[in-house]
């Protein structure tokens, strides 16, 4: 997983799968200790269109205790889809703007050439 200087992180798990919403709470302790302290974390539950056998309420608690958004998503129907990106997207700062905080520089075409070296 790569996450550094990531402005928005979207951590699944099968709706279907207890064993998967354990491991999405180990990416989201991960992102926690590692990521970004502004990154925008959803938890995004998948198969919202077949029988759940993870407990809503849980989900619902360790969501709201941990401070996620929460949205139950259906790839297969494209249910929440829209609304999980639409919320990531309210949730993003307004006045962020790009940053070049990960590169060493922004592309230079002159230095580009410069580096340029054999026939090629």
């Amino acid at each position: 997983m790569y996450y550094r200087g990531a402005a928005a992180a979207i951590v699944v798990y099968d709706v279907t799968s207890k064993q998967s919403f354990a491991g999405a709470k180990s990416w989201i302790e991960e992102l926690n200790r590692r990521g970004d302290p502004g990154c925008v974390i959803a938890l995004a539950g998948n198969k919202a269109d077949l029988k759940r056998k993870v407990d809503a309420a849980e989900v619902e608690a360790f969501a709201e205790a941990k401070g996620l958004l929460h949205v139950e998503t259906s790839a297969k129907t494209a249910e929440g889809i829209k609304e999980l990106f639409m919320t990531i997207a309210e949730k993003l700062p307004k006045n962020a703007k790009p940053s070049l905080a990960d590169s060493k520089q922004a592309f230079n075409p002159s230095a580009a050439k410069e580096k340029k070296s054999g026939c090629c």
